[in-house]
């Protein structure tokens, strides 16, 4: 796979260029016998080109150097997100275990190089799903988004029943826990298009950032980011975004950053008082409760992967008279890690590519179903529709 790193990258100038060739030399020979084989030949070439474009999402692949991808020139006509295969479209491989890289807010694909470089050796297809991440699409339009994508990979390259991996950072652990929502609410058929759906949040703001609430008119604040929109703590994407009880075959782990304050953990600014609560509501039964951070982060940790191990451990503390605080944030600390770095330069922490390696190793290891094996859901059925809410032209 390093290999294929060195080729060119615009798979239609790859493939193209013979066919330009014969075309000059075609030009130059007029219209005989000679020039109705090249011209049959171009034929050939150009079908052959449609063929491969057809068979990868979104008819294109996009370099491994993240730096070259252009990601606004990517989206749809009304900045919709989309999903691009990395590599040459010649050796697109829907076989391989999918892994489906998120950038964060006002992010952009080339801040998760170093994750990529980490994988590349795996038996793994990466993705990056292309989205416009602030300005002119609600976080809840993307998810939208993603959730379509992923159905139609499913529909149409890499078969029914597989396992797919997810590494989103900051904004895009939003992004796909609520395509995890969208996901539970459409058809069961459809959700039986994934084997399971494996993501890892790496600093991902679960609590939601300061701003008006809906009661007070959030919505209607002409000068707010549509991402942004979304994104406040008592918006009504954030306030229920970690209620739904996850299934096994959907699983969601919390990470986060040593670093920084754009995302808060469980010992930072506001959510410093969540091991005293956790403390009190397994010793005592005492609800958690508080400011709306404090209640969508508290939300979010319980609908992750790794609360279960989490309460039973603390609880077996609990028994033995030795929960307090301390022992709670340790807890926290190892249930769900911080890494070195901040929001962004985590990402380059080894340790985590070295979790996420693991990880990855794991779903492919644990695939249940073949792929190709399960029979997919009809794709006009498993399409998510708009919400309920009409926002207008998404660019207005």
């Amino acid at each position: 796979m390093a290999g294929d790193k060195q080729e060119s990258w615009d798979a239609a100038a790859t493939e193209w260029s013979p066919a330009e060739r014969v075309d000059s030399f075609d030009s130059s020979i007029g219209s005989g016998a000679i020039g109705d084989v090249l011209g049959q030949d171009r034929a050939r070439q150009a079908s052959a080109v449609r063929r491969r474009t057809q068979r990868v999402p979104n008819g294109q692949t996009r370099p491994y150097d993240l730096s070259q991808f252009q990601e606004q020139r990517l989206l749809g006509t009304y900045k919709e997100g989309k999903l691009y295969a990395l590599g040459r479209a010649a050796a697109y491989n829907p076989q391989a275990h999918p892994v489906i890289l998120i950038h964060g807010i006002m992010g952009s694909p080339a801040s998760l190089q170093t994750i990529a470089d980490r994988i590349t050796d795996l038996p793994v297809q990466l993705y990056v799903f292309a989205y416009e991440s602030y300005v002119f699409r609600r976080t809840s339009e993307d998810a939208r988004d993603l959730a379509n994508q992923l159905f139609a990979l499913s529909n149409q390259h890499i078969g029914a029943g597989r396992s797919i991996s997810i590494i989103a950072h900051s904004m895009g652990g939003v992004v796909a826990r609520e395509m995890y929502n969208l996901v539970l609410r459409s058809s069961a058929g459809c959700q039986k298009n994934f084997g399971g759906l494996d993501a890892v949040a790496i600093d991902s703001p679960m609590e939601g950032f300061d701003g008006p609430s809906d009661r007070q008119g959030g919505n209607a604040f002409p000068f707010v980011p549509k991402s942004m929109i979304d994104m406040r703590s008592e918006s009504e994407l954030m306030i229920p975004l970690s209620d739904p009880e996850l299934p096994d075959n959907m699983t969601l782990a919390l990470v986060y950053s040593e670093g920084g304050n754009v995302t808060l953990d469980y010992y930072k600014g506001e959510l410093a008082v969540m091991p005293k609560l956790l403390a009190d509501h397994i010793n005592y039964d005492k609800p958690v409760d508080g400011s709306p951070k404090i209640r969508n982060f508290w939300h979010a940790l319980r609908s992750s992967q790794r609360y279960i191990d989490f309460f039973e451990k603390m609880e077996r503390l609990s028994q033995q008279g030795k929960l307090d605080e301390a022992a709670v944030l340790v807890g926290l600390k190892h249930y769900f890690p911080e890494f070195s770095g901040g929001h962004t330069s985590v990402l380059n922490d080894p340790r985590l590519g070295r979790m996420l390696r693991r990880r990855i190793l794991r779903s492919i290891a644990t695939e249940q179903a073949p792929p190709g094996s399960a029979k997919l859901a009809p794709e006009n059925e498993c399409q998510i529709p708009a919400p309920k809410t009409d926002w207008g032209n998404p660019l207005g």
